[in-house]
């Protein structure tokens, strides 16, 4: 059987609203490379893929970033509580 998004409704048409910034969990992304080269280039390609995809939600990324990437020599972790400020970060880091 295909669901479709109708289906996924609630009985009544009730539709939950969509959280406030200050109502989302704050997420620590923790991010490591070999070197610091390395580093800048994995932060790009998190923040490429985060731009691309409106799927990651920040808690499960964060979940994974810090369970299954391997602890390398240099890091950097960030606190973010959404995409919007999520998307502000890899910029000033780059420079």
């Amino acid at each position: 059987m295909r669901t479709t998004r109708a289906s996924c409704r609630a009985p009544g048409g009730y539709r939950p609203r969509r959280a406030r910034a200050e109502e989302m969990p704050l997420s620590l992304l923790p991010v490591t490379a070999h070197s610091a080269e390395a580093l800048r280039d994995t932060c790009r390609e998190l923040s490429n893929h985060v731009e691309r995809n409106a799927a990651p939600w920040l808690p499960d990324l964060a979940y994974t970033l810090a369970t299954r990437r391997t602890p390398l020599p240099h890091r950097i972790a960030l606190v973010v509580r959404d995409r919007v400020r999520f998307a502000r970060w890899p910029s000033a880091y780059l420079r």
